[in-house]
C-alpha cells in the first residue's frame, strides 16, 4: 500500500526536487505538497510561539520515517529541551540510543567546532533531517558568513535544515536586526501571537519559499495535545457544520447491533441537548469487506466500526479523523489503544479485544485431578493422560478452530513465544531459522509423535463433547456457551457440553516464558468525509463513555471489553464470569500488521506453506525455505509497486490541470495501461481518474480561498472546460456548491 504521508517527486526543467513532509498537519498544504530535499528553513518568531515544537515535530516525522535526524541547541542542553515537550508523544531516549537521534550542544561562537562534529557523525551514517535551535540573528558580519558555511553544508549533504530563531515585534511588524540574515535561507517560517479576547491567538506565516508556489495567507496555529497544528481551509470545512444549522450524526455499518435498547437511550440523550440534531443512519447494512469499506469511508460515512487491522490501513490512507483529544488512554486496555494506532496518533475508541485462548472441559480435568496446563508440555501430558483414560469414548486431546489462516496464526504464535520472528535483528528476511524449524516440528509432533491431534483436524469433534482442549478466540468461546454459533454447527452441539467449558491463556512454549497472542478487536472511528465531524465528536464521546458501553456489555458485548475496569465489574461478572481471565489472557500479544510489511498478503502465503507440514507432504526445512523465497519476492514486488504507483500520482501532480488520457501516463510509466490501472487500484485503492477527480478537487478549494477567482477560472485551473461539469463534481465530493463554498 503507497503511504501517502512519504514524500513525491515532481520534476521542473532540469531540477529533480524531491519532497518531504514536515510532520505538522496543515503545514505541508501551505507548501503546496512539502518541503524541498536539502533546502533550509528558518523558523522566526517571538518567543513563546512554538517555534521549538515546530521543529521537533520535523525530527519526529523523520524518525517515524526511519531516517537520521540531529538535534542542535544553541541556548541549552537539548536533552532538557526534549523532557519539556513529551506532549509529542515520542520517546527520545529511543532513538538516541538506536543512534537515529543525534543530540549537540554549541553556542554561535562554536559553528567551526560544531561542523567538525557533524562531518563525524556523517561519515558514520547520512542526516536527513537537522533543526538548530536558538540561532541568534542579531549577529555580527562575522558570524554570518559562518552561518552561511552551516546551511551550505547541510545542502551538500542533502539534509532538510530547520534554524529555529527568536526575533523581535515592534510596532506588530516582526524585524530582522541584519536585513542579509534572512537571505541566506531557501524558506522563512514566521510565528506571531496577538492578544484576542483574553487569549493569544497563534499565527503562521510563509515570508519566502524558494522554488514553490506557496500559500501566502497568515494561517491560525493550535498548539494542544497532538503538538503544533496549522488551521487550513480544509479545517473550516470538515471541523464544523455549515453555520446555524442543526447537528448531523451519521451513524454507520450497525454499530447498534448489540443493543437497540442502548441505541434509543443514546440518541435520546443527545436530542435532549440537542432538540433538532439530525440521525442519518444507514437503509441498509454495509458491507465488511476492506475494499468496500474503503469505498464507503470516501463518502459521507459518519461514525462506524472497524477491525484493528484496518483501523490501521485507512488511518495509513488518511481517511480517518485522528482522536487523540477525545480517549483516556489510560482507562483502555494497552494493546487495543496501540492497535488504534497509526504514527503516535489515535484514530480509533478500542470497543472490544480478543486473541486466541484454551478452551477446555472442566469437568474431564476435575475428574482426572489434572491441573490446567501453563505450558504445552503440560497440556500435551495432560491430553494423552486423559484420552488414554477416557479410552472408551475415543476423544481427541487438542484440537484448533478451523477458522481461515489458523495454521498461520498458530506458527506465528509459537514462534514469537520460541524467540524467534520471520526476520532478523538487521530486518532482513530470515524464515529458515532455529526457531521457526523448531515451531513446526512441534505442531507437527502434535500429529504424529505425540497423537493429541487427529490428523484430520475436524473441529467438529469438540462440539460434539469429544475433545479435551480446544484453541480458538475468546469471542468463539462466547458463541458456544450463548447459543450464538452457525446453525450448521448447533445442529451437533452436545447441549450438555456448555456447562462444562471454561477458559484460560494460551499454554506458554516453556516455563515462565512469553505466550504471544495475535491481537484483534474493533474500535469506533469517524471518517474524514463526515458532514458534521464537531456533532459526530460529541456523540462518539457519549458512545464510548463508561457508561454507555458498561450498558452495551450488559445487554450484549463481545468479550473482551477494551475499558478494563468492566473486567471488575460486579454485575458484568455474574452475567459473564469468564471476564475475569482477560488480564492473563491478553497479556502478551503482537500487532502483526503494524510491524511486518505487508503482512496481510505474507499471511496468506505462511498458511499455505505451512498447511504442507500437516500432510508431511513437504519436508519442514523445504517449507521454510520456499517462505523465505515467496516472502522476499512479496516485498520487491510490492515495493516495485509502490515505485510505479508513485510515478503515477507524481504525472497527476504535475499534470492535473490538462486533458489526461491512460494513454499519456502508460507512455510516461512504460507500462501496459490495464498493468498500470491494476496496479494503482492495488496500492492506492482508488482508479487512477478517481484519484485524479480528488487532486483536481483539492486544487479547486485552494484556489476558491481566493475570492477573486470565479468558478470558471477554477474548472479551467484544474482542468475542467465545462464549469458546469465542474460545480457537479464538487458539490459531489464537497456537498457545497463552489460558489457557497467560498462563503464558508
Amino acid at each position: 500500500m503507497l503511504q501517502k504521508n512519504m514524500y513525491f517527486c515532481y520534476h521542473n526543467g532540469m531540477n529533480n526536487l524531491i519532497r518531504i513532509k514536515s510532520g505538522v498537519s496543515g503545514l505541508d498544504d501551505m507548501f503546496n505538497g512539502g518541503l524541498i530535499k536539502g533546502s533550509s528553513v528558518l523558523l522566526a518568531g517571538p518567543s513563546g510561539t512554538g517555534k521549538t515544537m515546530l521543529g521537533l515535530q520535523f525530527i519526529k516525522e523523520g524518525l517515524f520515517l526511519k531516517e537520521n535526524c540531529v538535534f542542535i541547541s544553541m541556548v541549552k542542553d537539548p536533552a532538557d529541551v526534549l523532557k519539556y515537550y513529551d506532549v509529542l508523544n515520542v520517546d527520545w531516549d529511543k532513538y538516541i540510543n538506536n543512534k537515529k537521534l543525534s543530540l549537540l550542544y554549541f553556542n554561535a561562537a562554536e559553528i567551526d567546532r560544531m561542523i567538525f562534529r557533524l562531518k563525524k557523525i556523517f561519515s558514520k551514517s547520512n542526516i536527513d533531517r537537522a533543526v538548530i535551535d536558538g540561532l541568534p540573528c542579531a549577529v555580527k558580519p562575522g558570524y554570518l558568513v559562518k552561518i552561511r558555511t552551516m546551511i551550505n553544508f547541510f545542502k551538500d549533504k542533502h539534509a532538510t535544515s530547520y534554524f529555529v530563531t527568536a526575533v523581535s515585534e515592534k510596532n506588530k511588524e516582526v524585524t530582522f536586526d541584519n536585513a542579509s540574515f534572512p537571505e541566506m535561507f531557501n524558506s522563512i517560517v514566521l510565528l506571531k501571537q496577538k492578544e484576542e479576547k483574553n487569549e493569544y491567538l497563534k499565527t503562521i506565516a510563509l515570508l519566502k519559499a524558494e522554488g514553490i508556489i506557496y500559500d501566502t495567507k497568515i494561517r491560525k496555529v493550535e498548539i494542544g495535545r497532538n503538538g503544533f497544528k496549522v488551521k487550513t481551509v480544509l479545517d473550516k470545512e470538515v471541523m464544523r457544520a455549515p453555520a446555524g444549522s442543526a447537528p448531523v450524526i451519521q451513524l454507520g455499518n450497525d454499530i447498534f447491533l448489540k443493543s437497540k435498547k442502548v441505541e434509543e437511550y443514546l440518541i435520546n440523550t443527545f436530542k435532549e441537548k440537542f432538540p433538532q440534531a439530525i440521525i442519518d443512519k444507514p437503509k441498509s447494512s454495509l458491507r465488511y469487506d476492506l475494499e468496500n469499506i474503503i469505498n464507503d469511508v470516501k463518502k459521507d460515512m459518519g461514525i462506524f466500526t472497524l477491525k484493528f487491522e484496518d483501523v490501521y490501513r485507512l488511518a495509513k490512507d488518511d481517511l480517518l479523523v485522528s482522536l487523540d483529544d477525545y480517549i483516556e488512554k489510560k482507562k483502555f486496555f494497552k494493546g487495543s489503544v496501540e492497535a488504534c494506532t497509526f504514527k503516535e496518533k489515535i484514530f480509533g475508541i478500542p470497543d472490544d479485544a480478543s486473541c486466541r485462548c484454551l478452551i477446555y472441559r472442566k469437568d474431564l480435568l476435575d475428574k482426572h485431578s489434572v491441573k490446567v496446563p501453563s505450558t504445552w508440555e503440560e497440556m500435551v501430558k495432560a491430553a494423552q493422560y486423559i484420552t488414554q483414560k477416557e479410552n472408551k469414548s475415543k476423544i481427541a486431546g487438542l484440537l484448533f478452530y478451523n477458522r481461515k489462516n489458523w495454521m498461520s496464526d498458530t506458527f506465528m504464535e509459537l514462534l514469537w513465544s520460541n524467540g524467534g520472528n520471520i526476520f532478523d535483528e538487521k530486518g532482513n528476511i530470515n524464515v529458515s531459522n532455529k526457531a521457526a524449524l523448531e515451531s513446526l516440528k512441534f505442531i507437527q509432533d502434535l500429529i504424529y509423535k505425540f497423537k493429541v491431534v487427529p490428523a484430520g483436524f475436524n473441529s467438529q469433534l469438540f462440539y460434539e463433547g469429544r475433545c479435551v482442549f480446544f484453541i480458538a478466540t475468546s469471542y468463539a468461546y462466547k458463541e458456544i456457551i450463548n447459543g450464538e454459533i452457525p446453525w450448521r454447527i448447533k445442529k451437533i452441539l452436545k447441549p450438555s457440553l456448555v456447562s462444562k467449558l471454561a477458559l484460560a491463556p494460551l499454554p506458554q512454549m516453556k516455563k515462565n516464558s512469553r505466550n504471544f497472542k495475535i491481537l484483534s478487536g474493533s474500535a469506533y472511528c469517524i471518517t474524514k468525509n463526515t458532514k458534521d465531524i464537531k456533532s459526530a465528536i460529541m456523540f462518539l464521546k457519549l458512545l464510548t463513555s463508561e457508561k454507555t458501553m458498561r450498558a452495551l456489555e450488559l445487554k450484549a458485548g463481545h468479550p473482551f471489553p477494551s475499558r478494563v475496569k468492566l473486567w471488575k465489574d460486579k454485575e458484568i461478572l455474574w452475567q459473564k464470569p469468564y471476564y475475569a481471565q482477560a488480564e492473563g489472557i491478553m497479556e502478551k500479544y503482537m500487532i502483526p500488521y503494524q510491524s511486518i510489511e505487508n503482512y496481510k498478503t505474507i499471511n496468506v502465503v505462511i498458511q499455505n506453506e505451512t498447511l504442507k507440514v500437516l500432510d508431511r507432504s513437504k519436508p519442514i526445512v523445504d517449507v521454510l525455505l520456499g517462505l523465505e523465497s515467496e516472502i522476499k519476492v512479496i516485498n520487491k514486488r510490492c515495493k516495485d509497486h509502490e515505485r510505479i504507483a508513485k510515478k503515477i500520482i507524481d504525472y497527476l501532480e504535475l499534470n492535473y490541470n490538462r486533458q489526461i488520457k491512460l494513454k499519456d501516463i502508460s507512455a510516461e510509466v512504460k507500462l501496459n495501461a490495464h498493468y498500470l490501472e491494476k496496479i494503482f487500484k492495488m496500492q492506492t485503492n482508488d482508479t487512477i481518474f478517481e484519484y485524479l477527480i480528488d487532486l483536481r478537487i483539492k486544487k479547486a478549494r485552494e484556489l476558491l480561498e481566493d475570492t477573486s477567482n470565479n468558478v470558471n477560472e477554477v474548472a479551467y485551473k484544474v482542468g475542467y472546460s465545462d464549469a458546469g461539469y465542474f460545480s457537479k463534481l464538487f458539490k459531489r465530493k464537497t456537498r457545497h456548491t463552489p460558489s457557497n463554498y467560498k462563503l464558508i
